[in-house]
């Protein structure tokens, strides 16, 4: 909700925390500290590529992997 674009390992952590909520695996009222590192903008590039996003129309501003 913050705008905060977290790098690859820490998101991994924030979708089981979202996963676990969700499920029997965290008890209710439960408190979970993640904290982030790293820079998302870097890793950028690399899950466009992975999810197949790079030369879709209409293409995300500054994309790294598409030509002008």
């Amino acid at each position: 909700t913050e705008g905060i674009l977290c790098a690859l390992e820490p998101a991994h952590a924030i979708a089981w925390v979202i996963r676990a909520a969700a499920s029997a695996e965290l008890a209710p009222n439960t408190t979970v500290l993640v904290t982030l590192s790293g820079r998302g903008d870097k890793d950028a590039s690399q899950l466009m590529d992975a999810m197949d996003l790079c030369n879709t129309q209409p293409c995300v501003p500054k994309c790294p992997g598409c030509q002008p």
